[in-house]
């Protein structure tokens, strides 16, 4: 894994240019402290959509800047997209990769911002800052502590030094906008967060486990104190916990290996977020996956434990939305989507998600099951965290993950285009493009994780 510079905390290192980049987002004072604050639903308008450069492709062969080309290309015409790069080099390779998606120069001098704010990496939407919005317009961006997704006891500098060089991010692109931020000491990520814009948030909770969730990740802390600042941080009157992440959203160390099927371990890079599980349709109409009782039959049948435990996983939360009202103390309605199944891909030490991996056997106590193929330098198995759930919604589009390719189960093809289906029924006036994320899936998220909704400001009335 390259090794890269650590940024000191608090510290802002944005250009002119970068700090007067929008500068047409307006921003909030303390005078704006009495009006309410909030996340607007990602249905809502946005004035762009953000995204920022990469620091490496986590697979041989799967080229990240490729993916992103594509999802800017199908963004652009209906919403502005801002991207974040570290220097003139990325800029001009993003320009490069939207002429090869069949942007033209004028589209993309028209379409596409770059700004130049330093970061490490590429997920926005977990450390990049939360964008809330009031009564008159106004902007803040909320800045939450960041302990490298609860990896930082368990990796060795390497990865601690690219995590801590992002810990500010959210601070810098609030400079960026020209715009407030809001400081929490809570230890969380935008990906674990989902908004119905009205007053009510999901959360994955997780049970205490090291690293595991929000309980694991802020010792000391209780649900009710968790509970209790999200409510203070964001305005919200309801906030509804789910207790277990999927599978295939697992901790590397705490929760994989998985025995699969063939007999053989697979690893995870997972990050317990809510953006895996659940999304928001409109505010009282929620999507979740469903695994079916003829596929739990079959991976029963199979020795499957990944489907098994996603199928009592989505059941448990379930359970739980069903239980659930929203802020005004309505019922929600569900509606069960397909689930993919557990894809599995082959890392060597060719790929960075190999290393990321190998690296995670620093813990005094919890170390890396496997640990001697990573010393010997074999392959190893690799449990994408594939997800319909982790999809990008945004002005007159809706991008949303294609997982069949060529060699894998023909099933997936046909989930892939339900799922397109219920897509396009359940938003209509967006169009609905399919994108393959697999090149960000290797390195643990998808096309919603590596994109940040930015409001549109503009004067609304709040709905008590």
């Amino acid at each position: 894994m390259p090794r890269l510079p650590t940024l000191r905390r608090r510290s802002l290192l944005l250009g002119a240019a970068a700090s007067a980049a929008l500068s047409a987002c307006g921003g909030g004072s303390d005078d704006d402290a009495s009006t309410h604050w909030r996340v607007p639903a990602e249905i809502e308008p946005q004035q762009a959509v953000m995204l920022a450069s990469i620091a490496y492709d986590y697979k041989e062969g799967w080229p990240i800047l490729e993916t992103q080309a594509a999802m800017i290309a199908a963004l652009a015409p209906t919403v502005p997209v801002l991207y974040l790069v570290n220097n003139d080099a990325e800029r001009e390779a993003m320009r490069l990769a939207l002429g090869a998606a069949q942007m033209s120069g004028a589209q993309i001098a028209a379409r596409v911002r770059f700004a130049t704010v330093e970061h490490a990496e590429m997920w926005v939407r977990d450390y990049g800052g939360v964008c809330m919005t009031n009564a008159r317009g106004k902007l803040q961006v909320v800045d939450f502590g960041f302990d490298g997704y609860g990896y930082n006891a368990f990796s060795g500098p390497d990865t601690n030094n690219t995590y801590d060089k992002d810990n500010d991010l959210a601070v810098r692109v609030a400079a960026l906008l020209g715009v407030p931020s809001v400081r929490s000491p809570l230890v969380c990520e935008g990906g674990n967060l989902h908004f119905n814009g009205r007053g009510t948030v999901v959360a994955v909770l997780g049970d205490g486990t090291e690293g595991v969730g929000l309980l694991g990740r802020n010792k000391g802390w209780s649900a009710a104190q968790i509970e209790a600042e999200l409510k203070r941080v964001f305005g919200v009157t309801k906030v509804i916990f789910i207790k277990r992440n999927m599978p295939s959203d697992a901790h590397t160390v705490m929760q994989t290996p998985y025995l699969m099927p063939d007999g053989e371990w697979a690893y995870n890079v997972g990050v317990t977020h809510i953006d895996e599980m659940i999304a928001w349709v409109d505010e009282r109409t929620l999507l979740l996956p469903e695994v079916t009782p003829a596929e739990l039959a079959a991976a029963v049948a199979a020795g499957d434990t990944v489907t098994q435990i996603a199928h009592d996983v989505l059941q448990e939360a379930y359970a739980t939305l069903s239980a659930a009202t929203d802020q005004d103390g309505r019922p929600f309605t569900i509606v069960r989507v397909p689930e993919p199944g557990p894809i599995v891909i082959q890392i060597t030490p060719e790929d960075n998600a190999w290393w990321m991996i190998a690296d995670m056997n620093q813990h005094p106590t919890h170390k890396l099951k496997g640990e001697e193929r990573f010393a010997n330098e074999e392959p190893v198995n690799y449990l994408l965290p594939a997800s319909y759930m982790n999809y990008v919604v945004a002005d007159g589009v809706v991008l949303v993950p294609r997982f069949y390719q060529h060699g894998r189960d023909l099933t997936l093809k046909d989930k892939d285009a339900a799922f397109a289906q219920i897509i396009a029924a359940r938003y209509p006036g967006r169009r609905v493009v399919q994108i393959a994320p697999d090149a960000l899936l290797a390195g643990g998220g998808g096309m919603h994780c590596v994109t940040q909704q930015i409001p549109q400001q503009v004067t609304w009335e709040w709905a008590v």
